[in-house]
């Protein structure tokens, strides 16, 4: 529903708007009085919020119900966002919030054991990855990310939201402080933290052979000592 309210929103004033030429910072502005220009805002950054609750939820219904909620909350609340922060950052103050919240709500994890969805409803998610070699090579990044994530359950929320802003979503440190409200220095200490109780369930798990050294994220997380 939202989705279809900002696209009509914005195809009935874009014969009169080149969109495409506004700046982000511009568009914002503009979007406090013109809900086209919000409709906008929403194209170019839904498939970036969709991403990451994907990857923190690793079910695409689950996903797409979030990230729904992260634009209408945006939307009622836009008008007392402020203009000195970066929109995307914005959005996903509000989207972690989200799935804190989903979390806390349902106080569990659930631990996957395969792919439950099928290529195409999940063709739009992006993993890092080296190969460009089609489907097999996309299912492949996709289950060794599920291994990923199931260690990651096993950590506290805070620990897996500073992971993966970090290592998943190439945050820094500053932007990560702004999502999560904490002060950089806190950061520091639960990035820290979270790295040296992640390395430990890596090590222990049997989820993490030599055989699949070559998966980034993992060995990104592997080799850091300190945030």
């Amino acid at each position: 529903m939202l989705r279809e309210l900002v696209i009509n929103n914005r195809e009935r004033h874009q014969e009169n708007i080149d969109f495409e030429s506004i700046s982000e910072s511009e568009l914002v502005k503009l979007a406090k009085t013109d809900s086209s220009a919000f409709g906008e805002l929403y194209d170019r950054t839904y498939d970036r919020i969709l991403n990451y609750i994907y990857r923190r939820t690793m079910n695409i219904t689950l996903a797409e119900e979030l990230t729904s909620n992260t634009y209408f909350k945006a939307l009622r609340a836009f008008k007392r966002f402020r203009h000195d922060r970066p929109f995307i950052t914005w959005l996903y103050k509000i989207a972690t919030n989200e799935i804190r919240l989903y979390y806390r709500s349902s106080r569990r994890f659930i631990e996957l054991d395969g792919i439950d969805n099928t290529y195409d409803e999940i063709s739009r998610i992006h993993f890092h990855s080296n190969n460009n070699n089609g489907k097999s090579d996309f299912e492949t990044d996709i289950q060794r990310y599920i291994d990923l994530h199931n260690i990651l359950s096993k950590l506290p929320v805070k620990y897996q939201t500073v992971i993966s802003l970090k290592y998943f979503e190439d945050m820094s440190l500053d932007e990560i402080s702004d999502i999560t409200g904490k002060r950089l220095g806190t950061v520091k200490s639960l990035l820290s933290r979270a790295i040296h109780r992640m390395r430990i369930l890596m090590e222990q798990s049997a989820q993490y052979p030599s055989s699949n050294s070559n998966y980034d994220n993992s060995n990104r997380i592997r080799e850091v000592d300190s945030p």
